[in-house]
């Protein structure tokens, strides 16, 4: 993820393959290996977090912009009923 602004100069930089685990965050065999960390959608509500999913792997997740890491991470294996987002 790459946040510009309007005169092009960068505000933040989030590379998903530093932040996920392929042995935790895998795809279904069906689908292309290079599929593998591309998101389908963000969305920034405010400047300390970010939304973000990944169609193939199944998971949406908020990640906090000073660290980069996931907050709150929620697919595989996850149920809306036993994880709460933090806010």
């Amino acid at each position: 993820m790459l946040e510009v602004k309007p005169d092009r100069s960068t505000v933040s930089e989030w590379h998903s393959s530093k932040h996920l685990d392929s042995q935790k965050h895998i795809i279904c065999p069906l689908e292309n290996r290079g599929a593998w960390g591309g998101a389908n959608d963000i969305s920034a509500p405010d400047d300390s977090i970010f939304l973000i999913s990944f169609r193939v792997l199944d998971t949406a997740a908020i990640v906090d912009r000073a660290t980069g890491d996931f907050k709150w991470p929620w697919g595989q294996g996850r149920s809306p009923t036993n994880t709460i987002p933090p806010f």
